[in-house]
C-alpha cells in the first residue's frame, strides 16, 4: 500500500505533467511568418520558428550574405532595405534569396555628399510602395515613393514628399499597418519619442502641428530611449529607454492614447531594439547576457521570453512577412 507522502508525490507529478502539456499543445503551433536578425559579419539570418512553446523552439536557421545590416522587410516580404553604414541604404530584391546570395549591384536608396539617410530604422508604409525615413542629421522626414523602378539598381520614378521637423534628431521611423501613424525615436538632444499623423501629408505644412511628443503631458518620463516599434492599429508602442544615466536600457510597452505604459523586460545588462511581430502576439528583441547581445521573443500577453540565439554579436531583429 502506497503511503500517503508517495500518493501525494504521484498527484503533483501527473498534475504538473498535465500543465506542461497544456502548455505545449496551447502554444506548438505554426507561424505565418519568420524572425531575422542580423551579424557583424554583415549576414542575414532567417529562423524559421515552425512553432513557439517557449519550452522547446521549433527553429530552422537559413543565412544569407548582404554585405549589410539592419535590414528591414517590406510587408509583402519582396525587397529588403539594409544598411551599409555611411554609404548609405540598399534595396535587396528577395528573390536573390533563393541563391543564398545577393552579391549583385542593388539600388542606393539614397546618395547625399552630406551623409545622406540618417535613421537606423525605416518605416515601410503598408503597401509596399513607399519608405519613410529621416536625412539631414534626423531633422527631416523623406517619404519616398516608388512610381515604377524607384527600387532598381537604375532608380526611376521616385517621388519624394519632404517635411521639416522639429523633434531634435530622429534616428528611428516605423510606420503603423493601418498606414495612419509613424512613430519616431529622437536620440538629441535627449531621447524622445513621437508620434505623426500620417493625415498630414496631405497638406505637408500642418505635419509640425500634428507631431506628438508622447513625453508631455502624459504619465511617461521625460528621458525616452529610441526604436520605437509600433502594434498595427497604431494604439501601443513597444520602445527601449534607460531611466536614468547609468542604468541599462529595458523595454516597455506604451498605450499612448491612454497614457498606460509596462515594462516587459528586466534584463541585469539591458534590452534594446524591440519590434512587434505581424500578429502582435510577439515582441522581438536584443537582450545583453554574458555572451554578448542576443535575440530573444517575448509573448506579451503571457511574458514568456524565448531566447533564439546564443553566440552573441547579432542585431536589429525584423519580422519578415509570409512568402
Amino acid at each position: 500500500m502506497l503511503s500517503w507522502l508517495t500518493r501525494l508525490t504521484i498527484v503533483l507529478a501527473a498534475t504538473c505533467a498535465l500543465v506542461v502539456f497544456a502548455l505545449i499543445a496551447l502554444t506548438h503551433e505554426p507561424q505565418p511568418f519568420s524572425l531575422t536578425y542580423s551579424r557583424e559579419d554583415t549576414t542575414l539570418s532567417i529562423v524559421d520558428l515552425g512553432c513557439v512553446n517557449f519550452i522547446t523552439l521549433c527553429a530552422n536557421n537559413e543565412r544569407i550574405f548582404l554585405g549589410a545590416n539592419l535590414a528591414q522587410w517590406s510587408p509583402n516580404g519582396a525587397m529588403v532595405a539594409a544598411s551599409e553604414g555611411d554609404v548609405g541604404w540598399r534595396m535587396f530584391p528577395t528573390a536573390c534569396f533563393n541563391n543564398r546570395g545577393c552579391n549583385f549591384s542593388v539600388a542606393l536608396l539614397e546618395t547625399n555628399p552630406e551623409g545622406g539617410i540618417f535613421s537606423r530604422r525605416l518605416g515601410w508604409r503598408p503597401d509596399s510602395k513607399a519608405l519613410a525615413y529621416t536625412i539631414n542629421n534626423g531633422t527631416v522626414l523623406r517619404i519616398r515613393e516608388n512610381l515604377g523602378g524607384c527600387w532598381s539598381d537604375v532608380p526611376a520614378d521616385c517621388v519624394d514628399l519632404t517635411i521639416p521637423l522639429d523633434a531634435g534628431n530622429i534616428h528611428t521611423v516605423d510606420w503603423s499597418a493601418d498606414g495612419r501613424w509613424l512613430a519616431l525615436g529622437a536620440v538629441q538632444p535627449h531621447p524622445d519619442l513621437y508620434i505623426l499623423d500620417t493625415e498630414c501629408f496631405a497638406a505637408p505644412e500642418t505635419c509640425p502641428q500634428m507631431l506628438t511628443r508622447l513625453s508631455e503631458g502624459s504619465a511617461v518620463e521625460r528621458e525616452f530611449g529610441i526604436w520605437p516599434s509600433i502594434s498595427a492599429d497604431g494604439t501601443r508602442l513597444v520602445y527601449s529607454y534607460a531611466s536614468a544615466r547609468l542604468s541599462p536600457s529595458q523595454v516597455y510597452m506604451l498605450d499612448w492614447q491612454n497614457h498606460q505604459r509596462d515594462q516587459l523586460t528586466n534584463f541585469i545588462n539591458g534590452a534594446e531594439v524591440p519590434t512587434w511581430s505581424p500578429d502582435e502576439r510577439y515582441v522581438a528583441f536584443a537582450g545583453r547576457n554574458l555572451a554578448g547581445r542576443n535575440i530573444y521573443i517575448l509573448d506579451v500577453a503571457r511574458r514568456l521570453t524565448a531566447q533564439i540565439t546564443r553566440s552573441g554579436g547579432v542585431d536589429s531583429p525584423a519580422w519578415r512577412p509570409s512568402p
